[in-house]
């Protein structure tokens, strides 16, 4: 058996039918799911982190950014992680190229919204900072992503 082909349930002939397919429609839904929980998490450690009240001397450390900016480098790096794990997770067989075909969906919005960004001027003076850190913190999202798919299927 190659990578991404699971042998367990789906493939053994043990799942049910009905459950297999249900499973197929519901990846895509299920990785959508998990971006939004993720976003809970994630708000909640930028209130940590900003409110901890660092003092003036820090020349540069998280609680100095801003929690807007904070949260968005976050969120850049957890959804797609996530929605590529969960996903890949849900999917009853051939989770590796779910795997890769979530991680090109989401590639595809990435670099559509980034776009879309860069092309209505939103971004001006250290604007344009954040708006390169959350692009490669979404690459980075990307990857890890379709690693811990990876290296999942190859600890089993």
């Amino acid at each position: 058996m190659g990578v991404g082909v699971n042998v367990d349930e789906a493939e053994s002939g043990k799942m049910n039918p009905l459950l297999y397919w249900l499973r197929w429609f519901g990846a895509l839904p299920a990785g959508l799911v998990a971006v939004v929980a993720v976003s809970f998490p994630v708000h909640w450690v930028v209130l940590m982190f900003s409110n901890r009240g660092g003092g003036e001397d820090q020349v540069l450390s998280l609680s100095s950014l801003p929690p807007e900016t904070l949260e968005r480098l976050g969120q850049a790096f957890f959804a797609p992680l996530v929605f590529i794990y969960i996903g890949a997770k849900v999917a009853p067989a051939f989770r590796l190229h779910t795997a890769l075909a979530l991680m090109i969906l989401w590639a595809m919005a990435l670099g559509a919204g980034l776009t879309y960004a860069a092309t209505i001027s939103a971004y001006e003076g250290w604007g344009w900072v954040e708006f390169a850190a959350v692009g490669v913190l979404g690459v980075a999202g990307l990857v890890a992503g379709g690693f811990s798919v990876y290296q999942n299927l190859w600890q089993r």
